[in-house]
């Protein structure tokens, strides 16, 4: 995921759809999430502005750190 700006131009992509990822439940493998604070930088650079992030997880507790970090 860290090169995806070698393959999107900055602001090129309008909606990112996340589909069941893996929770990855233990606080120190929290870095591993397809949606991290790492990671959250990079997907800001591909999408447009007013793009949006879509997350779907059958997982509660990720839903509420989903919504934590995207806000």
């Amino acid at each position: 995921m860290r090169h995806l700006p070698q393959y999107f131009r900055k602001g090129s992509i309008e909606k990112i759809f996340i589909c069941f990822p893996d929770p990855h439940f233990k606080k120190k493998n929290h870095r591993r999430r397809i949606v991290n604070p790492g990671l959250l930088s990079e997907y800001a650079y591909i999408l447009k502005p007013k793009g949006r992030i879509y997350c779907i997880t059958d997982v509660e507790d990720l839903h509420n750190w989903h919504v934590e970090h995207l806000e």
